[in-house]
């Protein structure tokens, strides 16, 4: 029989017990941040009906959505984001929910999109929204949440960055933009990060805007950081809401963290108001982002339900915090390893574990009955911090052994004294 050679497709990633250790870390310490904030987990399917997920985005995410045809004939698609999945569940389900609905959920999404560094077909997003509110206070919570999130992963030197949609659509419009090339102008500014200035303003050309429309949003696009007074001067624009969200951020102690920048439209159709992106300068691209939406849910029902929702990356999360040498070389949660002499020392062995786990000790008993050599060798290379050697002599004079792993150095303690050293 011809062997079948092991490989993964292109754009997708296996994941050894070093990262998923450190991805599942990331994903609970958010988790532990969203549920102290009221949020509620809701979770969805991966596979949807084609016309749930198509026709909401815009022409380009649309390009990205996997869809096919299954073994029934039916046309269906993989998740591009979670937000059209939540808007399907809470349209079947918000007479049973509470109003506003605060919700999030974590899990993978899919995209068709060309692999490169930091960019795959299959990676996790963290979502968390609020729907069924049209206050501002949804976006502050939600912001204010989201920082508190990446302090409590770690993440340093990041960036919240605010615009507004309705913003841009009215500078558009007090520029003569005609309203069939507002949605290509904001396409293109969105590519701004990835394509450039220059190819910017030749698509720009492209779309039939003017060479002298263009340049005003040249000028317009380098207005970032403490600029809202200069655009309201320049264009007689309401910056009203981005305004009150800067300031009530501020008064948080979060203003450190928080920018306008009128490059962030965000490309998915579906946004209506305040948009964000979320950078860190060890890594191109966003690592969260995040909108208001309007009409999303009366897709599926003539109900009227506004949101505001955020994501964050975790893998584009996992990549800044490694590029900013966040994380230790530990593959495991494990605190000690307990050794085995043979049989007569196994039972033993398995009643030390049970009590240390009984005092929230993450520990484990060697599966084996190799050397003593080999058992510290499978502790050095799984970083499991200490070891217990639980031997015939240790367990008759209830004296264990427990040695430090880095230092090197060894302690007699009794099985009570055991307990006490590595609960702490």
């Amino acid at each position: 029989m011809n062997l079948i050679q092991p490989r993964v497709l292109k754009g997708f990633r296996d994941f050894g017990p070093t990262e998923a250790r450190r991805r599942s870390m990331l994903k609970q310490s958010i988790r532990h941040v969203y549920t102290q904030h009221g949020f509620d987990e809701v979770e969805t399917p991966m596979l949807e009906y084609a016309e749930i997920l198509m026709g909401k985005m815009g022409d380009e995410a649309e390009k990205l959505t996997y869809n096919f045809e299954d073994h029934g004939e039916r046309h269906i698609a993989l998740k591009y984001d979670h937000t059209v999945s939540f808007t399907r569940y809470y349209a079947q389900n918000f007479s049973k929910l509470a109003a506003p609905f605060k919700r999030f959920q974590v899990g993978p999404v899919f995209r068709a999109d060309k692999p490169q560094k930091s960019r795959y077909r299959q990676f996790d997003q963290f979502d968390a929204d609020i729907i069924g509110s049209k206050s501002l206070n949804a976006e502050t919570d939600l912001i204010a949440m989201m920082i508190r999130a990446y302090q409590a992963c770690g993440l340093k030197n990041f960036k919240v960055r605010l615009n507004d949609r309705a913003l841009v659509d009215g500078i558009l419009e007090a520029i003569g933009v005609n309203h069939g090339h507002k949605v290509e102008v904001m396409h293109v500014i969105d590519r701004l990060h990835k394509i450039g200035m220059d190819a910017v303003f030749d698509e720009f050309k492209k779309i039939g805007v003017s060479k002298a429309k263009a340049e005003q949003l040249r000028e317009l696009l380098d207005v970032h950081g403490n600029s809202l007074q200069q655009l309201k001067d320049i264009h007689g624009v309401n910056t009203l809401r981005l305004e009150q969200i800067i300031s009530t951020l501020d008064n948080l102690g979060l203003g450190d963290y928080i920018e306008f920048d009128f490059t962030i439209v965000r490309g998915l159709d579906y946004y209506t108001g305040v948009v964000l992106e979320v950078t860190v300068p060890e890594i191109a691209g966003s690592i969260g982002s995040g909108g208001r939406y309007d009409d999303l849910c009366s897709l599926f029902t003539r109900q009227k339900f506004s949101g505001f929702g955020l994501s964050i990356g975790i893998d584009r999360l996992y990549d800044a915090l490694e590029a900013q040498t966040y994380f230790d070389n530990r593959s495991t949660n494990t605190k000690v390893l307990i050794t085995v002499y043979g049989q007569g020392t196994y039972l033993k062995s398995m009643q030390l574990q049970k009590i240390l786990h009984q005092a929230n000790v993450a520990c484990e008993v060697y599966p084996d009955e190799d050397d003593l050599k080999k058992q510290l060798k499978y502790a050095n290379r799984k970083g499991i911090p200490f070891v217990v050697f639980a031997g015939p002599e240790e367990i008759a004079n209830n004296a264990f052994t427990l040695k430090d792993m880095e230092s090197g150095e060894q302690e007699s303690l009794s099985e009570k004294e055991l307990v006490a050293r590595l609960a702490t």
